[in-house]
């Protein structure tokens, strides 16, 4: 055989094959009485039908487009928790590349973005960021009672509810998605957007869940275990501190933490700011000097009277040379914990 009759034969074979796989899945949704239209993929995806998925695809119809109301078929796939549509349509089998930015569409509703970040879906959020999504878009609110329903955050469902200017990186960042939070910011969110009411921003919410990676993350700082430098731990019991620098103790002193009924809270925080000079906002203006705040919190580490027993109303008080030495060496972003 000639190799050119040998290609043109090769050619016609392929065609033909193509041809058929095309012909055989319109015939099949024939029988089914299914259209092939950008509806029908949207209803299949709600439905969490892979295998209509699959022939509507394979009988032309385009998996990235939206139907008339806007909804493409990741968003309702999204919405409806069909997690192996989303997979599908997600990965490379999925959607056509020409299509992909089409996945950022979505109807009078929360977007495809918002979606991922309620379903925790990160796969699904990195491909929309990487196709144009836009991380700074507020969400809509007040949410509907489906979506406050997924996010099942119970202290964040005040700001779905009853706030304006919410942002991804505030949701991602209260409901301790790491991952979801640093793509966000890659991606060129804002971390210091704040609601409209309150003014809380994201890692205020993220102090209060006490998610501290996350809360390292939006002070710029690198929240791998390995790569931490510095780390406080306040030992209630013993009521003393040690400042731990590479993993061996550089510095120490004798604290007095919350008295009955004001305990110091235990559990893992960052020091989030510090204030060389700091009055109280709770307490009658009391003098803080030295003020290392816990995760954004009411509380933390300051210079204060120390009678030899827990005393205060939940800070951890230090001798006032003691606390300038921390405050000297202790930075932003550096892990505190609480143990008793």
């Amino acid at each position: 055989m000639k190799p050119c009759f040998f290609i043109v034969a090769l050619a016609f074979v392929l065609s033909a094959c193509q041809k058929s796989a095309t012909d055989t899945a319109r015939e099949e949704l024939g029988r089914q009485k299914i259209g092939i239209s950008p509806q029908a993929v949207v209803d299949a995806a709600r439905a969490g039908d892979l295998e209509r998925i699959k022939l509507l695809r394979d009988a032309g119809a385009d998996p990235g487009q939206p139907n008339e109301m806007g909804e493409t078929p990741l968003w309702a796939a999204l919405v409806t928790g069909q997690a192996g549509v989303v997979e599908m349509l997600s990965g490379t089998a999925g959607v056509p590349e020409q299509s992909a930015k089409v996945l950022l569409q979505a109807p009078e509703a929360q977007s495809s973005l918002a979606w991922a970040l309620a379903r925790r879906n990160t796969p699904v959020l990195k491909l929309l960021l990487d196709h144009g999504a836009d991380p700074n878009q507020s969400l809509k609110t007040p949410a509907a009672e489906d979506y406050i329903g997924v996010v099942a955050d119970e202290h964040f469902s005040y700001y779905l509810r009853k706030e304006k200017n919410v942002k991804p990186v505030m949701l991602a960042a209260a409901t301790g998605q790491l991952e979801a939070v640093e793509l966000l910011l890659k991606a060129g969110a804002d971390p210091d957007a704040t609601t409209a009411r309150h003014k809380t921003e994201a890692i205020w919410l993220a102090g209060k869940g006490h998610h501290v990676g996350i809360v390292q993350l939006l002070l710029g700082k690198d929240p791998r275990p390995e790569v931490q430098k510095l780390k406080v731990t306040v030992d209630l019991s013993k009521q003393r501190a040690i400042l731990y620098r590479d993993g061996e103790p550089v510095d120490s002193s004798p604290i007095s933490s919350g008295r009955q009924g004001f305990r110091t809270p235990k559990g893992a925080y960052v020091v989030t700011n510090k204030y060389r000079e700091w009055k109280s906002t709770l307490y009658e203006d009391a003098s803080m000097p030295f003020f290392m705040r816990l995760s954004c919190g009411d509380f933390g580490m300051h210079a204060g009277a120390l009678p030899g027993y827990p005393a205060s109303h939940g800070c951890i008080r230090m001798p006032y040379e003691k606390a300038r030495e921390f405050f000297s060496k202790v930075e932003v972003g550096t892990l505190v914990e609480i143990v008793d």
